[in-house]
């Protein structure tokens, strides 16, 4: 989410396996031999119109049940217990 003055919007990205596997077990420098990651947005809000607002609330509504119920893939949020992304001690990066 970005809020900038009385305009708000939110972001995402699809990140592809390859580099997330990347990110995780190898050098970020590495990254330059992935394709490009595209990051996308919603129609800027402008939070003084009552419209615009009601839409923006929505939206973040809409994003938090996703979330809260499981929906999103991401990490400990997700839905199904056998495929939680999770570090065992071994695979951390060092530091």
């Amino acid at each position: 989410m970005n809020i900038s003055g009385i305009h708000a919007c939110f972001y995402w990205a699809e990140f592809p396996p390859a580099y997330l596997e990347t990110v995780r077990k190898r050098n970020l420098s590495d990254l330059k031999d992935e394709d490009t990651i595209q990051l996308n947005r919603t129609q800027s809000r402008d939070l003084t119109d009552t419209d615009d607002r009601k839409i923006f609330i929505q939206e973040f509504i809409g994003l938090v049940l996703c979330l809260a119920d499981g929906h999103a893939m991401v990490g400990h949020l997700r839905r199904d217990p056998d495929s939680r992304i999770h570090w065992r001690n071994r695979d951390k990066p060092s530091k």
